[in-house]
């Protein structure tokens, strides 16, 4: 018999200096997504929690492969924005880090801007690591603020239908993160 996999939630999200104009948005709208998948873990089933910020200055582990349980929210002093986007150094090495082997993960890419500082990973990198891991059953949801989600997903490998664009408002972050409920849960089944 099949050994369960860990539900495994990743989120790579932007902390480049063009979402400061966001920042208590983003706050917000996280820390309301923390709490829905705590509400999830509490029916029966453990759930894994990593969370990637990043900018040129720093690419973060802030937790990796943490129980929903131990994670804390954010707050003005745990989430600077500053710099530049390196989304693909970014998105790399957290690829680089997950295995679908163990867990039936679901990851989330949330920015508000383009690559426009990696060094490490190109584009076709990126879609190769995507490809490769969609291949393997892994969710992909790009959310991009104030740009065509679709067309900048999709030109890394995530598909249209996982893409999701939203206007840097508010009202328009709180929807982002309600998206991302909404999946998680789809995604892993009401769990």
């Amino acid at each position: 018999m099949a050994k369960v996999k860990n539900n495994h939630v990743v989120v790579v999200l932007d902390m480049s200096g063009s979402m400061d104009t966001i920042r208590t948005s983003v706050i917000d709208a996280y820390n309301e997504y923390i709490k829905s998948l705590k509400k999830m873990s509490t029916r029966g089933r453990d759930m894994l929690f990593t969370l990637v910020e990043f900018n040129s200055d720093n690419i973060t582990y802030v937790y990796n492969r943490e129980n929903i349980t131990r994670v804390n929210l954010l707050n003005i002093d745990t989430y600077v924005p500053a710099a530049c986007t390196p989304l693909y150094d970014a998105l790399g090495k957290t690829l680089n880090s997950v295995d679908p082997k163990k867990d039936k993960l679901l990851i989330f890419i949330m920015t508000d801007g383009l690559e426009n500082a990696s060094v490490e990973f190109s584009r076709k990198a990126i879609i190769s690591k995507i490809k490769g891991l969609t291949d393997k059953k892994v969710k992909f949801e790009y959310y991009g603020a104030n740009q065509d989600a679709w067309a900048v997903g999709m030109s890394m490998g995530v598909p249209s239908a996982s893409s999701f664009s939203f206007v840097s408002t508010d009202e328009g972050t709180r929807d982002a993160v309600l998206s991302m409920s909404v999946q998680t849960v789809s995604y892993y089944g009401g769990e």
